[in-house]
């Protein structure tokens, strides 16, 4: 009876980790398509210097942060040019950052 419990018990535990592992997975997938909307349509905007164009649209995307907590749009030398943060993070609350970051 021992070696059937011990069966049924992982039996359970491999399906609670796929549900689980299938949910993680979807929530990410949904994650990734919508930086994939952010940056294409980033890519769409003026000539204006890019924490101007760009941080009000990452502003809203990391939204309250329960899915980003920031979101960083770096060049090819990996410095940040710009900074999208949840409302009332550092950035938003006046303290600035500094664009000679490196990601």
């Amino acid at each position: 009876m021992l070696p059937q419990v011990l069966a049924d018990i992982e039996t359970r535990h491999q399906a609670l980790a796929r549900a689980v592992s299938g949910q993680v997975e979807g929530h990410l997938r949904s994650a990734g398509r919508e930086l994939s909307a952010v940056a294409e349509y980033l890519q769409h905007r003026g000539d204006q210097p890019a924490p101007f164009r760009f941080e009000p649209i990452l502003d809203a995307h990391a939204g309250s942060g329960e899915v980003f907590a920031a979101i960083y749009v770096v060049d090819a030398t990996n410095t940040v040019s710009a900074l999208g943060l949840p409302p009332g993070s550092a950035s938003n609350a006046g303290m600035g950052w500094k664009s000679t970051c490196r990601a």
